[in-house]
């Protein structure tokens, strides 16, 4: 009887293009940002709490950003360090080693080489486009999903999946998409909207324009319905700024275009005028109220503990005995009251030592992004939106815990990236000529 042998395998083309690619740099550099994006935006990563989500479905991008930084060390792909670079990893060497755990580890994972992942790409224009275009596509998609939530769910994400503890519905369910809080989902959609601005005026066919306009209509539509009073104020403050550029360059084409679409958006809040405005006053009053009183026991704790602050994560539950208000909280909900300033939360949680080195990285990264903004040259018309967009959640962080969230956090730290890669490219350039 004799033995058949199965045949060998031929390593046909498509398996060599999936080899090459696996060892490639920018592609595997692309596709670690661009599924960190997708898996942020639509993924629902915070589903699982702050204290176990690095077994999110985040730590799939983990993994490709790993292996992505491997491959750009091995094809030596570097960049040259400077003052960013080394404010950037103080500030993650001092928040992973006062509190080394499985979350910190993870943040400085995805916060560092999705930084240097996204500034590598950024400097070319094919991959810089496909970010750009699939968070506009993103956006789309979370906006479209919060309205439908707005019409037919009887709660929003966050009260159904039990993520969060949502406010009292009172008249209007808040909208938070797949992003499960709208505080979140609104400043997502404030960063956002230079992003699909961009596409609107700068896309390179009709149907990318198209495209873009689309986005930032349904952006537009969906922020009112978040009742998020941080996003409502830094996209009138962006709204504002760019009425004013067009009016001074009298670019009668895109004004007619915000004229249009502020006309658009308004239809609705004119037909829902009355819920609406009560439903706004009530939460101004409350999250007003709540925010300030919050905020002065966190001063509190940073008086106490003002060097090194009292531990990553420790924040809101270090608070809970300095009031009985915020006892009779933690006792009727999940978890103790958030600080809901990112700001004064690093701070108490990590001291003045940690939130210095964090500023001045952010400060450092401004600035550069700034000077690239007013140097001449071709990256000078993708440097706006991106810097737009990273001042519009680093403006929002002032009213709720921004980056605490695995939603933001990746989008800042891609953005970040995206300015700084994109910074230094201007910078290049102009030392060229």
């Amino acid at each position: 009887m004799s033995v058949v042998k199965p045949a060998p395998i031929k390593e046909t083309a498509s398996h060599r293009a999936w080899l090459r690619v696996l060892v490639r740099p920018h592609p595997m550099a692309a596709a670690a940002v661009i599924l960190s994006l997708v898996i942020a935006v639509l993924g629902m990563p915070d589903l699982i709490q702050a204290h176990t989500r690095v077994y999110s479905p985040l730590a799939l991008c983990l993994v490709l950003v790993l292996w992505a930084g491997i491959v750009m060390v091995r094809q030596k792909v570097h960049l040259k360090p400077g003052t960013i670079d080394y404010a950037l990893f103080a500030a993650f060497a001092y928040f992973t080693f006062r509190g080394p755990n499985a979350h910190t580890v993870a943040n400085a994972v995805a916060g560092i080489g999705l930084f240097y992942l996204a500034s590598e790409l950024a400097k070319r224009r094919e991959f810089f486009e496909g970010i750009i275009s699939t968070f506009t596509g993103l956006t789309a998609a979370a906006a479209l999903f919060g309205l439908a939530e707005l019409v037919f769910f009887r709660h929003n994400l966050a009260s159904d999946w039990g993520v969060a503890d949502p406010d009292p519905q009172n008249i209007f369910p808040r909208i938070g998409s797949t992003l499960l809080h709208p505080a979140v989902f609104g400043a997502f959609l404030a960063m956002a909207l230079p992003v699909c601005g961009y596409i609107s005026f700068a896309g390179n066919s009709s149907k990318i324009r198209i495209f873009g306009m689309a986005s930032t209509l349904l952006c537009m539509l969906s922020i009112p319905f978040t009742f998020a009073k941080g996003s409502w104020l830094v996209t009138s403050l962006m709204g504002a700024a760019f009425l004013l550029l067009l009016l001074r360059k009298r670019d009668m084409k895109k004004l007619i275009f915000m004229v249009v679409l502020a006309v658009v958006v308004l239809l609705p809040l004119i037909f829902l005028w009355q819920p609406v405005t009560r439903q706004t006053m009530i939460r101004l009053k409350s999250s007003v109220h709540g925010r300030m009183l919050v905020w002065g026991y966190a001063w509190q704790g940073i008086k106490q503990n003002p060097v090194f602050g009292v531990g990553q994560g420790k924040g809101p539950a270090s608070m809970i005995n300095m009031s009985n208000l915020l006892r009779k909280f933690s006792l009727t909900h999940a978890h103790p009251a958030a600080v809901d300033n990112y700001y004064l939360d690093y701070i108490l949680e990590e001291g003045v030592v940690g939130f210095a080195l964090f500023v001045l990285f952010l400060i450092l990264l401004f600035y550069q992004g700034a000077r690239g903004v007013f140097r001449p040259g071709a990256h000078r018309r993708k440097l706006v939106p991106v810097f737009a967009g990273l001042a519009a959640i680093c403006l929002d962080a002032l009213t709720f815990d921004a980056l605490v969230w695995w939603s933001l956090f990746i989008c800042f730290w891609v953005f970040a990236g995206l300015l700084n890669g994109l910074a230094s490219e201007g910078r290049a350039a102009a030392g060229k000529l």
